[in-house]
């Protein structure tokens, strides 16, 4: 699997029993362009593993290359203006849009 995302866990392999949790976001991925997927919230205490397993998601949903197009944004725990936090997260999008498209993906907006 080529990992377009950079993993904080380090060494792939130590991704382990999560094997559930990947299964039901896999299975919501799936519903979503045929839009039956409702929101996830995704809740747990610091450090045990959220950010790990969405950065497994969207190296996934990249490898696949398939409908659905990943777009990961981390929030920093530091207070911030809005301001600065949309120009951070418009800037974010664009990049990763630019890097879909180079790769023949699309995105589609829907408003």
């Amino acid at each position: 699997m080529k990992y377009a995302l950079e993993e904080r866990i380090g060494e792939p392999s130590l991704f382990c029993g999560r094997k559930q949790e990947m299964e039901l976001l896999i299975n919501w991925v799936h519903q979503i362009p045929i839009k039956t997927a409702k929101s996830r919230a995704l809740l747990g205490r610091r450090k045990c593993g959220k950010s790990a397993i969405m950065q497994r998601l969207f190296n996934i949903l990249w490898n696949q290359n398939g409908k659905v197009i990943p777009f990961y944004f981390e929030m920093r725990d530091d207070r911030q203006w809005l301001l600065e936090l949309s120009d951070i997260y418009y800037r974010t999008f664009m990049i990763e849009k630019v890097n879909s498209l180079a790769l023949g993906l699309s995105i589609f907006i829907q408003r």
